[in-house]
């Protein structure tokens, strides 16, 4: 879970001191002053102390720790572009081919009152175009991205934070809760949030409604038909290892399947163990979902892994990837029990950059090479296989919907071949290229899909 945006009570007056002995520390052995930190992706994570005296200061480092009286203010922003090109949507059953061009511009303004209080704001401007229409998470020409107040308790080594309003939101992994970066617009929620931390001990409470996106300008508002609610508990033992424990709710009013449409009450239980030891690292998270569909019953599960090993004496230091992952179908859409998983809200794209599916009837074979190729710069090749988990039920697509149809046969789906590069060209620029090749299988293309091709670019510089 991602740490509360919760400042430490003696915060101000610490930061005053360790400041002013750092600038006299600075002075006298000649050492460079500290770098302004780099920024985040979830914003209102950001901490900034004080520059000390004597340190040149970026224009960036001037929007941060303005004073406002006994208040601070911490000003800053994100621009991105990203071109996209696609001759596979939804598999190729949407269209020919498609392209894109989305902008991306958010600003905000995070004031911190008193050392317990807290409000955040973000506005973000999303324009794009597209070739087969407007995508649902392309455009929305200005609106409210966040927006909360924060109260802070402190109790020696506890503290205790709500936060109330529009909001971001992750959970450990991003498999069930994600930020969704990728797409043009990211996603946020309305409600209320409680966390508590002790030590390495976390505790988040959350009831959140997603917020329901629309073009216009200040016209996105809470999702009605959906409820998200739960409690996320993480365990860090600080020598690499870690556990997370987790049950969130979900209801939908209009929840669509292969199976049928209706009211959909899921409860999903987790656990997440996550580490490294060495050169190698590991990330597992087993989940069983129950409830009510319809008229009838959920019995769903799902199992993820990510394993990796580093070979850190090798030039570019490569980190050998495999990621394994089975989400349940449903056996029989004619029953009252529902199998087909529902992944929540997760990250997105899931299993590659392409975007072609959801982590719901589906398994998938993901091995990868990582290498550090300049300093900021990484480079990923990989090879992402797809099955059905069930041939009776659908491929399901972003954001969550079934696609294509239950079919006989092979359950193979296809491969994905992938390869990416990110670059941090400087500090908050970031460069990003990526190239999809899907190979379908004979399963698939008797469906009417089609191989092809993705490939995607961005530029995009936060302060």
């Amino acid at each position: 879970m991602m740490p509360p945006p919760a400042l430490p009570r003696h915060f101000g007056h610490s930061a005053s001191i360790a400041g002013a002995l750092l600038a006299a520390t600075a002075a006298a052995a000649g050492t460079p002053c500290p770098p302004l930190p780099e920024p985040r992706q979830i914003r209102y994570e950001e901490r900034y102390p004080p520059q000390p005296d004597g340190c040149p200061t970026s224009l960036a480092g001037r929007l941060k720790n303005i004073p406002i009286g006994a208040a601070r203010l911490d000003i800053g922003g994100e621009w991105r572009v990203r071109l996209e090109a696609t001759d596979v949507p939804d598999f190729g059953t949407a269209g020919p081919r498609d392209r894109a061009v989305l902008s991306r511009l958010l600003l905000h303004a995070n004031l911190r009152a008193t050392d317990d209080i807290r409000l955040f704001v973000q506005a973000g401007s999303f324009l794009g175009s597209r070739r087969l229409g407007t995508g649902p998470t392309d455009v929305s020409r200005l609106d409210l991205a966040q927006g909360f107040v924060e109260l802070n308790q402190h109790r020696g080594a506890t503290i205790a934070t709500l936060r109330l309003g529009r909001q971001e939101m992750a959970f450990g992994s991003s498999r069930l809760v994600s930020i969704r970066e990728s797409p043009n617009i990211r996603r946020s929620f309305d409600g209320a949030h409680l966390g508590i931390a002790h030590g390495r001990f976390r505790l988040d409470g959350v009831w959140l409604r997603p917020v329901r996106l629309h073009p216009g300008i200040f016209d996105d508002a809470s999702d009605g038909n959906e409820q998200l609610y739960g409690v996320y508990g993480s365990l860090g033992s600080g020598n690499g290892l870690g556990l997370d424990l987790y049950w969130l709710g979900l209801e939908r009013r209009s929840a669509r399947f292969a199976a049928g449409t209706g009211r959909e009450v899921r409860h999903s239980l987790g656990a997440r163990l996550f580490g490294q030891a060495g050169p190698l690292d590991w990330d597992i998270e087993p989940v069983l979902q129950s409830g009510r569909f319809a008229s009838g019953r959920i019995r769903a599960w799902t199992l993820a892994s990510n394993l990796g090993y580093r070979l850190s004496a090798l030039p570019g230091r490569p980190r050998l990837g495999l990621k394994a992952d089975i989400a349940s179908g449903d056996r029989d859409p004619n029953d009252r029990v529902l199998q087909s998983f529902n992944p929540l809200y997760p990250r997105l794209p899931y299993f590659t950059e392409a975007g072609l599916a959801v982590p719901s009837n589906v398994m998938d074979l993901h091995p990868s090479i990582t290498l550090d190729i300049a300093p900021g710069g990484r480079l990923t090749l990989g090879a992402d296989l797809l099955w059905r988990h069930r041939r009776e039920d659908a491929i399901y697509v972003p954001p969550f919907l079934p696609g294509l149809p239950a079919a006989p046969g092979s359950r193979f789906i296809g491969t994905q071949w992938e390869t990416g590069t990110e670059w941090r060209l400087a500090r908050g620029v970031e460069f990003k290229l990526y190239l999809v090749r899907f190979s379908a299988s004979t399963s698939l293309t008797s469906l009417g899909a089609r191989s092809g091709t993705f490939g995607a670019t961005s530029l995009g510089y936060r302060f």
